[in-house]
């Protein structure tokens, strides 16, 4: 089915190969181990992973330990190769796992891409772009056992989600009825706008403050934590454990995560340092090469030296988090100009066991996903809105008396009574007349039921019209054929 699908979004045969041995390669790349010489230095064991890992990823041995295991810094014109120590070498092992699958899987989704893109020189009816129907399938809110920077983007991308959410079905719907001045008792609902601010707001952040700390080559993961700490030691929605020194705790709309930082720097950065860029860019795998091959001319040795703290070459890369971001932007942007509709997937049980409620978990995540306020307001709400330009128009033909003089306001609610409409089934706002779910098909169907009897009468009323002249033509014919069979 995998690689049905990929032929389906136009990756060829060769492309279909390359994927699963470059795959294959990142798989045993995670079984290449390090020792430790007596200076801590790392060195790369031999062993049939190795051989297999880096034959498949199209490196060479010698290659291979050259760029994992030694560094080059560059110390004024001369540059120096320093050895790394064992869990360097680990981190480079890792870093180029992660790295070679993410530009792996850049290319799929660019490629499939490429095949679905819409003919963008055909208008949307009313704004840029083509007419498409989208589907959206994200992930819901991670809570595991350890916490970490992929759990909290996943976590961001949510937050951002559900405010989407309240806007378009909570917060706009009730100001609707506002702005028209309808009688209507406000709906709480749980407001997550604090949380992402907290996360992506500018200049103090979490997210912004991550990137900052990035720019400097001597930032680590607890330099991070640190700052994080002075910004928003007093700031509500965060906090900092007291009995664990790596890790904050940030209250989510559906209930609090505790992140630990180990690792946040790193992932954030996802930078290979050149040596290692190079190397990929010399595989000897065409598909492995071309992914590297736009990266290894951007890439410069790493500056030596000690004292203040130096801005580090990462200052010319997009930081994963940016990257994030500015790509959730994009989504919202395209959400925005869209009519959605919702599908919220509910968590039965903590066990994954079927035909198993656990009512307070569901009511849990029935309430901060926003899904009763939603129903409380649907059920108390008026879902049909009409302009009283285009009620009356439509309706008035309904009415026993039409021409009633008054304002399109005072019209509307004389047809509405007219047509039997109880008080509370409708209100008139301002410039709208807004009705109770069912109304306005009621009144559709009195259309279509009026509409039909008018015709009826219209037929019966040309037929009576047209029936004496057939008559006497019926008449005419018989004649005429009774006199032609007497010649004949």
């Amino acid at each position: 089915e995998t690689m049905g699908a990929l032929r389906g979004v136009g990756v060829s045969k060769e492309g279909e190969e390359s994927l699963l041995r470059t795959l294959a390669g990142i798989l045993h790349l995670g079984d290449v181990t390090f020792s430790a010489t007596e200076d801590g230095s790392g060195v790369l064991d031999e062993s049939e992973s190795a051989h297999l890992a880096f034959r498949l990823l199209g490196l060479t041995l010698d290659g291979a330990r050259a760029a994992m295991c030694r560094r080059k810094i560059k110390a004024g014109l001369e540059t120096l190769c320093v050895p790394k120590s064992k869990e360097e070498s680990v981190s480079s092992r890792d870093a180029v796992a992660r790295v070679v699958y993410t530009k792996m899987f850049d290319w799929v989704i660019a490629s499939a891409n490429e095949c679905l893109k819409v003919d963008s020189k055909r208008p949307a009816a009313g704004g840029e772009g083509g007419l498409f129907v989208g589907l959206l399938d994200i992930f819901g809110f991670e809570v595991m056992e350890e916490n970490g920077f992929e759990q909290l983007c996943i976590n961001y991308a949510n937050e951002k989600l559900q405010l989407f959410f309240n806007d378009h079905m909570l917060e706009n719907e009730q100001a609707a009825y506002q702005e028209e001045g309808v009688e209507w008792q406000y709906v709480e609902f749980t407001d997550n706008s604090s949380v992402i601010r907290l996360l992506e707001g500018r200049p103090v952040g979490l997210l912004p403050t991550l990137d900052d700390q990035c720019l400097f080559a001597t930032a680590t993961d607890e330099s991070f934590l640190q700052v994080l700490s002075k910004a928003h030691g007093a700031s509500e929605g965060i906090t900092f454990p007291k009995l664990r020194r790596d890790a904050f705790v940030i209250g989510h709309s559906s209930g609090t995560v505790e992140y630990g930082v180990d690792g946040f720097l790193d992932k954030n950065k996802d930078l290979l340092f050149s040596d290692l860029t190079e190397a990929m860019a010399a595989s000897t795998r065409p598909f492995i090469a071309s992914l590297f091959e736009a990266a290894s001319s951007n890439v410069t040795p790493t500056k030596g030296g000690g004292g203040a703290q130096q801005r580090s070459k990462s200052s010319q890369h997009v930081s994963v988090s940016a990257k994030f971001r500015e790509q959730l932007g994009g989504l919202m942007k395209t959400l925005e100009g869209t009519d959605p509709l919702f599908v919220r997937c509910i968590k039965p049980n903590e066990d994954k066991a079927p035909a198993l409620m656990n009512g307070p978990l569901v009511e849990h995540q029935l309430r901060c996903s926003g899904v009763l306020a939603a129903v409380k307001i649907s059920q108390s709400g008026y879902p049909s809105r009409v302009p009283f330009t285009e009620f009356l128009p439509r309706y008035a033909p309904l009415s026993a008396s039409p021409g009633v003089a008054g304002t399109e306001r005072e019209r509307c609610e004389s047809l509405l009574k007219d047509l039997g409409v109880q008080e509370g089934m409708f209100q008139l706002g301002v410039t709208k007349v807004f009705l109770r779910a069912g109304v306005l098909s009621h009144m559709e169907q009195l259309l279509s039921d009026a509409v039909s009897d008018s015709a009826v009468s219209l037929q019966a009323a040309i037929l009576r019209h047209l029936t004496p002249p057939l008559r006497l033509l019926r008449l005419s014919s018989r004649l005429l054929y009774a006199r032609l069979s007497a010649n004949l």
